[in-house]
């Protein structure tokens, strides 16, 4: 077995090299990719799933129900964005031009 060998898409095993975009009949969707386009939806454990087909270069959004504690990492983290949040408000924007797009957490 080769962990480093380029993988070969079509092959109906998502290799350590490819991924949905790059062999969709071989690696299984991002997380959101199954919601509508333009949407987010938040589930129980707290994370945000999105499915977009335009770029994010900044979001907000509001929570009823619960007191929100803290807001970080997924997508918008590892683009770099300034994620923060109050008791029911979630902001996230980059400061550097950084988007987010296509589906995921």
């Amino acid at each position: 077995y080769c962990n480093t060998c380029p993988g070969e898409c079509g092959n109906e095993v998502c290799e350590w090299d490819e991924t949905y975009v790059t062999c969709p009949n071989d690696c299984e969707p991002p997380p959101g990719c199954d919601l509508p386009d333009m949407s987010l939806s938040i589930l129980a454990d707290g994370s945000v799933l999105y499915n977009t087909s335009e770029l994010i270069g900044g979001f907000q959004f509001t929570v009823d129900g619960v007191t929100l504690t803290g807001a970080t990492g997924g997508a918008a983290g590892d683009a770099g964005f300034l994620i923060s949040n109050s008791a029911t408000e979630v902001l996230g924007f980059s400061l550097t031009g950084a988007t987010i797009d296509g589906c995921g957490t």
